[in-house]
């Protein structure tokens, strides 16, 4: 059979070889100027879209997939060359295996043309994410989302096409044909249906964008990037959390960032050394501290609310005007100190280790 194939090629001219050979080596050293043009002649039809613009971004987006392009027309021309569409007789048996050399090369440039409108597609996500900077309503993630759902409803179609056009199948009755099978894929895909509605329902509704702190009953950070099935939080423990949007949309969901003030509720616990013209002392000194803040509220509250067996409560509420964490941070730490040293200048003492102690970060819409 060995014998028979060798027999079969050694049958041809040498020039054919001679110019196969040539012609796939012409083929490999121009493929890029080749791809350069193609891409070029390619981005006049988006140059209105562009603004004649990103024409750099969109040839280094569409030059590896117009090489594969190019190369499948050199491909053909070698093919014709060598006529490998003949029989071929092996072993006293007739081989042809020329339809099959062409079903490889439909897939071959069905494959490259999918690959080169999915970067056309992460072009035109590249150029309308661009525009959206100049748009606050838009949401530059939703691009994304959109972009990606393009990409595989690109690849869906050029499967199916490639089950009409190779294997002459029809996309429905593969569809039919699946019965428990596609029963089966549908009941295991329940969830990823679940989270792919999820993350519609975060784009159209809006409870949270990119760069938000949202907060839920079992999570809290800054959210990063929303997705098909899930999104990506980073966690106040710089750690990076991927939650099932369909579970983000079912619970209950705080946006700090929202919050056009943030609340600070804590209880101060003094020891019963304290005498009631201390604590009330205490309770003013508090008060005329948090009045003088620019960066806090007027609408505080300081009350002696607590007489406890160990320690007594002093009740201190405010909110400082900002939606920034950072900021936040800094204004509740200089309140602390600020209410050490009013503790310590009327010498009374904080309670140590105790049990009882209530302190909570509560941050609400004013």
């Amino acid at each position: 059979m060995l014998q028979d194939f060798f027999h079969y090629l050694l049958d041809y001219p040498f020039w054919i070889y001679v110019c196969a050979a040539a012609l796939l080596f012409l083929g490999l050293v121009l493929k890029r100027y080749g791809a350069k043009l193609l891409s070029a002649l390619l981005y006049t039809f988006f140059k209105k879209y562009s603004k004649n613009l990103h024409a750099k971004q969109f040839i280094v987006l569409i030059r590896k997939p117009a090489e594969f392009f190019f190369m499948g027309f050199v491909i053909v021309g070698v093919y014709h060359i060598l006529k490998l569409s003949s029989d071929l007789k092996l072993m006293n048996r007739q081989y042809e295996f020329g339809p099959y050399i062409i079903d490889a090369f439909k897939i071959y440039m069905i494959v490259t043309l999918t690959w080169t409108v999915m970067r056309i597609a992460d072009f035109i996500g590249y150029v309308f994410k661009i525009r959206t900077r100049h748009f606050n309503r838009v949401d530059p993630q939703m691009v994304l989302f959109l972009k990606d759902l393009s990409k595989i409803a690109i690849i869906l179609v050029s499967f199916f096409i490639v089950l009409k056009k190779v294997f002459h199948e029809d996309a429905a009755g593969v569809i039919a044909g699946l019965g428990i099978g596609g029963l089966a894929i549908a009941l295991a895909a329940q969830e990823t249906i679940a989270n792919l509605i999820g993350s519609i329902i975060i784009f159209s509704d809006k409870p949270f964008t990119v760069g938000d702190l949202v907060e839920t009953s079992e999570i809290k950070g800054v959210v990063e990037q929303v997705g098909f099935r899930s999104t990506r939080i980073r966690t106040m423990d710089k750690t990076l959390l991927s939650v099932p949007n369909k579970k983000l949309v079912d619970s209950a969901l705080n946006n700090l960032s929202r919050a056009e003030i943030r609340r600070i509720r804590f209880t101060l616990c003094l020891t019963y050394d304290a005498n009631a013209q201390q604590i009330k002392n205490i309770i003013e000194d508090i008060k005329k501290e948090l009045h003088t803040n620019e960066r806090i509220e007027k609408n505080y509250l300081v009350t002696f609310a607590e007489l406890q067996n160990n320690y007594l409560g002093i009740d201190v509420i405010y909110f400082a005007n900002t939606d920034d964490f950072d900021i936040l941070a800094s204004v509740r730490q200089e309140i602390n100190y600020k209410i050490i040293d009013i503790v310590h200048a009327n010498e009374a003492k904080f309670v140590a280790q105790n049990p009882s102690l209530i302190f909570a970060d509560n941050f609400r819409k004013k």
